[in-house]
């Protein structure tokens, strides 16, 4: 649960990475969603660790590709989600009075021990349904972008439906998560 910050895409790519690290070398690692969070470029404007700013551009929403993007350039690694722990949950950007403040990048230091990094990443075809069948079934899982209706909020488990989600012409991506 992301909580109030804008973080759906952290948690898609390190599922991501997660899961591709497990069926490459048969061990799963946790990594830190706060770890991109606090660190991925900022896309506000506004300098990250700026302490008159409660919020970063990691609680305001990014993509993936520039999540992977800034992973397969950085000279840091994916650390592990108990040596980072998320803790954006209650960072909320639109109420100055409930929040607390994004730990800065320069918080998080290097691990000495195992760390997980990426090289790359594919697109694939938009909305090509034989395409994503065969990247989960012969690669692995896919980070998605989602329409969520505001009824989403609510959602728990089980299959989800909404009348806005079927013949609406009209969606734009609002959320990421892991095919």
């Amino acid at each position: 649960d992301q909580g109030w910050c804008g973080s759906c895409y952290a948690f898609g790519t390190i599922e991501a990475i997660e899961a591709y690290t497990a069926i490459k070398y048969g061990s799963l690692f946790t990594l830190s969603e706060q770890q991109l969070v606090s660190c991925v470029p900022n896309t506000t404007g506004i300098q990250q660790g700026d302490p008159t700013n409660f919020t970063n551009g990691g609680c305001n929403g990014y993509m993936p590709p520039m999540a992977l993007d800034w992973m397969s350039s950085t000279v840091l690694e994916a650390v592990s989600g108990w040596q980072v722990p998320y803790t954006s949950y209650f960072v909320d950007p639109d109420d100055d009075s409930n929040h607390r403040r994004v730990q800065t990048c320069g918080a998080i230091s290097q691990p000495d021990g195992d760390t997980v990094g990426v090289t790359g990443y594919e697109w694939l075809p938009a909305n090509n349904e034989s395409a994503f069948e065969d990247t989960l079934i012969n690669k692995g899982p896919i980070i998605i972008l989602m329409y969520t209706p505001p009824s989403f909020d609510n959602y728990e488990y089980g299959i989800y439906a909404d009348a806005m989600c079927v013949g609406y012409r009209n969606m734009q991506a609002s959320h990421v998560t892991l095919l």
